[in-house]
């Protein structure tokens, strides 16, 4: 099939395709699809159902050309089954066995208004080594049920008969058409597939003479390609069915039960159903059906044209449906589209609670970015801006959002902002004081806060309480803030005193969550990261303890974090090199945090936190001073000497024998100048390179 001809069987209005340069031969043959038809045989009746303009007939020619049998092409009316008949008698009638065989084809049959035929009992009437090829655009009248159960039907589909990426850019690049890569591909997306409108783009790309400007122009916009889908494709219609998908067409995939939903008739439950999918360019794709882009795009110019209000009132009621539903792409795309931008901002700030602390977060800022600017002024929209920049550790961000925050808003809403205002400021007071306005609604940006503000001030038992019903309300839907609650929860214990395995598990849960939710480029994450980093330090585990703690100090490196927040990531960064004997690194980390935590009010027991670890610092330096320095494998082995734990099953946890173990652990007893276990041990607490509580 060449391009010149499809061009003639296509033409774009007042166009001619240029006389002098036909295009070659073969340009846009198909062999894979003539190859399976040339396969007909054992298999008697081959199938071609496809829309206007698939290239039914040129495929059949095509396979013409290859097939050595002689191919007679049936009248143009009447029934198939009497046309077999005749063709049957007039070559002699069964033939034999060993005869050549022969192909017969029924182009475009059969017409509308025809009588059913039943393609098993066509076959019966079929000589011997004779096969029957059948184009049609709707197989509806058609029986060929009972045929394909016996093995006797070969079906082509619309499918099958949509060219490929390969073949799109081979029929482009064999009729001269340069474009860039990007065009091509934007290109390749429009045509999808269809025969008839690469042959339209391609004409349309040649009269224009501008390359990639007339590629990207080309869509349902072009006056031949809306009067092609007109004219060949929904003029073929019953006008009810019409107008029914005329008003789907706000739908990108057409589902049952939201056709039902958003057309408010009995009738639109059928669409997905019973779309008539031979007649028009349609997809099955997993939960319903799929348009062929430009003949959605006609069809929406049709009901703007028809109806302008009525588009708005179907994509409000289809946003609804899908709202309901948690299909939060479908639901702000049609609001977006009904002009409803007030709504796109409440769904994408309810979203945000959830989303922006889970592997969601991406699709979340995607649509902010894409928000039209009058929606991007909306209170709601600002709220869910405000809590990506949280996420992110950008408090000037935060800040700017809040402030465009204002005017009415939802309870909810309103938790939400007091909150981000008091995890945004250097108030711990602020923090449990705003955070209480939204304690009802139990939602973990609040419990986060209302936690965090206990434990800045020395309230344990608070902290401890609000940031367990934080991580409750956040387990499912934000594992992030989830994460963050627990690695709070943890530094309770691992910077104070409490049950030490409990905050190890808390902080190793956390860790996992946003490993499996892939949270840990997240700059929020870098606290969880950092309680990671000390308990794994407090168990000896120093190289994947280093890890974390690099980690973390990365996330907030160059970060415009709260105050209260860049203060707990150092001090806890800062205690774990002391763990593992990065001494210099943590005492820096430790004056870092020492500084940011004089920029926060009503954090008294921070401060207190921050002062014991410059206490072990010292005492650290102090011993490295007096004696030879521990070196990280004897750091390792320290950490487990309070435990009931022999040598032989030390060594085990660090896969490393017995002998070498007693010999880092007489080498620690030395250079604390001990006699014994437990004097090294007391020692070691005493220069505070042990926890003083129990392990």
């Amino acid at each position: 099939m060449t391009l010149a001809r499809l061009a003639t069987s296509h033409p774009r209005p007042g166009y001619l395709a240029p006389a002098a340069t036909p295009a070659r031969a073969g340009l846009l043959e198909r062999p894979r699809l003539a190859g399976r038809l040339q396969g007909l045989g054992d298999v008697p009746v081959g199938l071609l159902v496809a829309p206007a303009g698939y290239g039914k007939t040129e495929l059949l020619r095509e396979w013409e050309r290859r097939d050595g049998r002689p191919f007679t092409w049936l009248p143009a009316k009447g029934p198939v089954g009497e046309a077999v008949r005749r063709s049957a008698r007039r070559d002699g009638g069964r033939g034999a066995r060993g005869g050549a065989g022969r192909v017969l084809v029924a182009d475009d049959r059969p017409q509308a208004g025809a009588a059913v035929e039943d393609l098993a009992a066509i076959a019966t009437e079929l000589p011997y080594g004779w096969v029957l090829a059948v184009a049609t655009r709707d197989a509806g009248r058609l029986a060929h049920g009972r045929l394909r159960a016996q093995g006797g039907l070969m079906t082509l589909g619309a499918s099958d008969l949509a060219m490929t990426r390969g073949e799109v850019r081979a029929a482009l690049d064999a009729a001269g058409l340069r474009l860039s890569p990007q065009s091509t591909d934007a290109l390749i997306a429009t045509i999808d597939g269809w025969p008839a409108m690469l042959s339209l783009a391609a004409q349309a790309v040649t009269a224009a003479g501008t390359g990639d400007a007339a590629a990207a122009a080309f869509g349902a916009g072009d006056p031949a390609v809306a009067d092609f889908i007109g004219r060949e494709i929904l003029d073929a219609l019953p006008p009810t069915r019409r107008r029914l998908l005329r008003a789907a067409a706000i739908l990108e995939v057409l589902d049952s039960e939201l056709c039902a939903g958003v057309l408010g008739t009995p009738e639109g439950r059928t669409l997905a159903d019973d779309p008539g999918p031979a007649a028009l360019p349609l997809r099955r794709v997993p939960g319903g059906v799929r348009w062929h882009p430009l003949v959605r795009a006609v069809l929406l110019a049709e009901l703007r044209a028809a109806d302008p209000e009525g588009e708005a009132r179907l994509r409000r009621r289809a946003g609804a449906w899908l709202a309901e539903r948690g299909d939060l792409d479908g639901a702000v795309h049609q609001a977006i589209a009904a002009g409803d931008l007030g709504r796109a901002g409440a769904l994408l700030w309810q979203a945000a609670r959830a989303d922006a602390w889970s592997a969601r977060a991406p699709r979340l800022r995607r649509w902010l970015d894409r928000l039209p600017a009058p929606a991007r002024g909306g209170a709601a929209t600002a709220l869910a801006h405000a809590t990506v920049a949280l996420t992110e550790l950008d408090v000037e961000r935060l800040d700017h959002h809040l402030a465009r925050a204002r005017g009415p808003l939802t309870p909810a809403a309103g938790a939400d902002r007091a909150a981000l205002l008091a995890l945004a400021g250097d108030d711990g007071r602020a923090l449990r004081c705003d955070a209480a306005r939204g304690a009802e609604e139990q939602h973990g940006l609040t419990c986060l806060a209302e936690g965090v503000g206990a434990l800045l001030d020395g309230d344990r038992d608070a902290a401890l309480a609000a940031l367990d019903d934080g991580r409750r309300a956040s387990a499912v839907g934000a594992p992030g803030l989830a994460a963050l609650c627990e690695a709070e929860t943890a530094l309770v214990v691992l910077l104070g005193d409490g049950d030490r395995e409990a905050a190890r598990d808390a902080a190793d849960r956390a860790r996992a969550r946003i490993a499996a939710e892939g949270l840990e480029a997240l700059p929020a994450m870098a606290l969880v990261l950092a309680a990671s980093g000390l308990a794994r330090a407090s168990d000896g585990a120093f190289d994947r303890a280093a890890e974390d703690v690099a980690a973390a100090e990365r996330l907030v490196e160059g970060a415009c974090a709260p105050s209260w927040y860049a203060a707990q990531v150092d001090l806890v960064t800062g205690r774990a090199r002391l763990r593992f004997g990065a001494i210099a690194g943590g005492r820096d980390r430790l004056a870092r945090a020492e500084r940011a935590a004089a920029r926060v009010a009503g954090a008294d027991g921070l401060r207190a936190w921050i002062a014991a670890a410059q206490a072990e610092a010292h005492a650290i330096a102090t011993a490295t001073l007096l004696a030879e320095p521990l070196t990280v494998a004897e750091l390792r082995v320290l950490q487990l000497l309070p435990t009931h734990l022999a040598y032989r099953e030390i060594g085990e946890r660090f896969s490393t024998s017995c002998h070498t173990v007693k010999t880092q652990a007489h080498a620690v007893y030395r250079k604390l100048g001990a006699t014994s276990r437990s004097e090294a041990v007391a020692r070691a607490t005493a220069f505070g390179l042990l926890d003083a509580g129990p392990l």
